[in-house]
């Protein structure tokens, strides 16, 4: 497999699309929670919470995007055996992109910065799957949770799906 550098753009698009979506700020935690069970961290407390507890705000916008470019450059230098350093990063307000291009967007990041071990414990992964949950939710928002069986059954009447139903 191989890995290359993400362009800034493409993490102020992640980051433009954080901020955007969603009335609350979007959150995640620093260490998977999975992994915070296995240690037998007590992630039923508030305390634990308000600790690991990380967020997407305008005021945390460079520093969310300069981890997920020191993470991309970190699965970079891991794959090809460097010592690259990230410079630093400013974030800048992006236009609107519809979700799949920003589920897409998501998958290509993952893509370039998976190649090191740490990458599944990473804030970046946390972070990326924060912004896919909170695009999911908006499609079943839009779409609803179920699929319609006169979606994909086009032939049957609608007699016929309420006869299917009792």
């Amino acid at each position: 497999m191989s890995a290359y550098m993400v362009s800034v753009g493409h993490i102020d698009v992640l980051i433009s699309a954080g901020l955007r979506r969603g009335m609350s700020p979007l959150r995640w935690y620093d260490v998977p929670i999975e992994v915070a069970v296995a240690n037998n961290d007590p992630v039923h407390s508030i305390a634990w919470h308000n600790e690991h507890s990380q967020e997407l705000t305008v005021e945390t916008a460079d520093q969310v995007g300069a981890i997920l470019l020191n993470e991309n450059r970190e699965s970079v230098n891991w794959r090809y055996d460097e010592e690259e350093l990230e410079p630093i990063y400013q974030f800048r307000q992006t236009d609107t992109y519809p979700i799949p291009e920003l589920l897409s967007a998501i998958s290509g990041y993952e893509y370039q910065a998976c190649e090191h071990l740490g990458w599944h414990l990473s804030q970046a992964k946390q972070f990326c799957d924060a912004l896919r949950q909170r695009l999911c939710a908006e499609i079943r928002a839009e779409e609803g949770w179920s699929i319609d069986e006169a979606r994909y059954l086009p032939g049957i009447s609608m007699m016929d799906m309420i006869r299917r139903q009792k």
